[in-house]
């Protein structure tokens, strides 16, 4: 950018512009202040910019595409197993609606009333009616077993899917880069929590005892020497502490994943 003692409009070259893209695909670590006109009073202000490109921030979010596409897999397969079973409950309502049918006019084959009289034939049709019956009972009988057994495989099924879906996630490029974060983040926790115990040391056994024998009547080192020997180890402790404070907050809202 122009320095704000110049006063002319910017020029750029194509070469510059194709020079940036290559710089800023290559290398992410190009940053700088700079001067920027503003809009409003056309002043020269100090800014901090950065280069990047906008490509890392698609490969960033390029995994939750692929969460998506496979729950898009899932859901047309669930929706496939939801119409056959669908199908199969339709054809058994049939089979029950035929089934009530045959029943109810095995019932009404076998009138009885005012004014009518036994046959021996009669009563040898009333004896053959009740197999039917029998049969109808034992056809509803298998049928809630039938059902029974349906519900079961259903619910195996799903469980079935379900630990595939989990597999194929655990085994998929996102959960391992999301494993290799996680490692990072608490390694760096722990390194942290590690180096604020042995600044505390540092700041507890041996500055303030020696700022102590500093003051005293016969002090065996100056100030200037303390200062010199620990420089500025109480504001580096504080600081980290604050540090520490922060990624633990951090981690206590830190996103999981319950399988």
């Amino acid at each position: 950018m122009l320095s704000p003692k110049m006063q002319r409009s910017v020029r750029v070259n194509e070469n510059q512009l194709i020079m940036l893209s290559d710089r800023a695909q290559y290398d992410h670590s190009m940053h700088g202040y700079l001067h920027k006109r503003t809009s409003d009073n056309n002043k020269w202000q100090m800014r901090w910019f950065v280069l990047y490109q906008k490509e890392e921030l698609e490969q960033k979010h390029v995994h939750l595409l692929q969460v998506v596409e496979s729950e898009k897999t899932a859901k047309w397969q669930y929706t496939q197993q939801c119409e056959e079973l669908a199908s199969e409950i339709r054809k058994l309502r049939a089979e029950i609606c035929v089934l009530r049918k045959e029943t109810r006019s095995s019932y009404s084959a076998t009138p009885v009333g005012r004014g009518s009289f036994s046959v021996p034939g009669d009563s040898q049709d009333d004896h053959g009616s009740l197999p039917g019956l029998c049969a109808s009972v034992q056809d509803s009988i298998e049928l809630r077993k039938i059902k029974k057994v349906q519900s079961f495989f259903r619910g195996w099924l799903c469980r079935r899917r379900w630990k595939q879906i989990v597999e194929e996630y655990i085994r998929s490029p996102h959960a391992e880069s999301m494993r290799k974060r996680n490692h990072l983040v608490f390694s760096m926790v722990e390194a942290e929590e590690e180096y604020l115990e042995q600044l505390e040391v540092l700041v507890a056994c041996f500055l303030r005892p020696f700022k102590m024998a500093a003051s005293s009547k016969r002090p065996p080192c100056s100030h200037e020497d303390v200062n010199s020997i620990f420089l500025n180890s109480e504001t580096v402790l504080f600081l980290h502490q604050i540090f520490l404070k922060g990624l633990t907050s951090r981690l206590e809202s830190w996103p999981t994943l319950v399988l």
